[in-house]
């Protein structure tokens, strides 16, 4: 249905001399998914699809671009360019993975499967996937989706092919506060651009 940033919190309470700490976690994104799910059975996953493990994207042929998990710099900032390859271990949130044959050309790929989880506030099933794509600030993902079934055979396993909205990841932030008497310090950290709007 959408795709959306998400994000951890870790919060500290007060030390000794009275400074607490506060933890954005992001690189996440939420793939909301419409209903039914589980069509395959009990364990049924969403796959992101890879063009391999270790696989650089100058690998990738124009055909396979429909088919595979890109991502690449936001041209607004002026940013650490984004790993040029995806691996398998870029992924931390996964439970299963694979290398299986695409159904619309046969050609193999690697899929990396995430927990689905049902959301009754929205009535729509999710997955929540974690991603490491380097040091670049804000990147532009474009997630390859398919159904996963890790228990069934090999040339059965995946879906067809559905490409997700392009998304951004948004960096993590640690803010910092200490007080001294009536004055209040914060200081933040985190990845920024050298330059951009």
């Amino acid at each position: 249905v959408y795709v959306v940033p998400t994000f951890a919190w870790q919060r500290t309470p007060a030390n000794a001399s009275g400074q607490r700490t506060s933890v954005r976690l992001g690189n996440s994104l939420r793939v909301y998914l419409e209903r039914p799910w589980f069509s395959s059975g009990d364990g049924e996953l969403l796959g992101v699809v890879l063009h391999g493990d270790g696989s650089r994207f100058t690998d990738i042929q124009p055909t396979q671009v429909p088919y595979v998990t890109q991502w690449g710099l936001d041209p607004l900032f002026d940013s650490a360019t984004p790993k040029h390859l995806t691996r398998v271990s870029d992924f931390p949130a996964r439970v299963a993975d694979a290398t299986v044959p695409l159904l619309e050309t046969g050609e193999t790929v690697h899929v990396v499967g995430h927990r689905v989880q049902w959301d009754a506030t929205r009535q729509l099933w999710y997955a929540d996937i974690d991603l490491n794509t380097g040091n670049s600030y804000m990147p532009f993902v474009r997630l390859a989706l398919v159904r996963y079934q890790p228990q069934a055979l090999a040339h059965t396993r995946i879906s067809r092919v559905v490409m997700a909205d392009f998304a951004q990841l948004l960096p993590r932030r640690r803010a910092v506060l200490t007080k001294q008497g009536e004055v209040a310090h914060v200081t933040l950290h985190g990845p920024v651009p050298s330059q951009g709007p």
